[in-house]
């Protein structure tokens, strides 16, 4: 009887590691198939019509022309300001988000079209191909911008 209640109890044990193993991997899943479905690289709304369709490394002679004419402008970002808070631009230019804090961590958090952790002294580059307004939060310092594509 003592035997029996050591086996029962063992057996309840490794069914356990078992729930639990499962839930892990369960959660490991949904995890890694949300950021697959919010990634921006997985989305062609704001694929610059300069960049190889996927499966493509090369440029072709039409994507080479756009490239070229392609604009790059900045917003810098500090502890005190936003700078500039707006910037217009015409489709397929793209825009560089500068972190320029010494020790502050922030999002960029577009609505509708991404939601980026930079950290201090790094930079980001998002295209915009589709006239339209589109705002944006510097979530952590309160600023709020726009960027339009006209």
């Amino acid at each position: 009887m003592i035997v029996w209640k050591r086996v029962k109890r063992k057996n309840w044990v490794i069914i356990g590691a078992l729930v639990v193993l499962a839930l892990i991997v369960i959660a490991y899943l949904f995890i890694s198939n949300y950021r697959q479905r919010t990634s921006l690289q997985s989305s062609d709304a704001f694929r610059p019509e300069w960049a190889p369709e996927q499966g493509r490394s090369e440029l072709n002679d039409q994507e080479k022309a756009i490239l070229e004419n392609v604009e790059i402008l900045r917003f810098d970002i500090t502890d005190t300001i936003l700078n500039p808070q707006s910037i217009t631009l015409k489709p397929n230019d793209q825009v560089q988000f500068f972190n320029l804090t010494t020790s502050t961590e922030f999002r960029v958090v577009g609505e509708g079209w991404g939601n980026i952790l930079i950290s201090p002294g790094e930079n980001m580059t998002q295209p915009f191909v589709k006239p339209g307004k589109y705002p944006f939060t510097i979530t952590e310092l309160g600023y709020t911008g726009e960027v339009i594509v006209e």
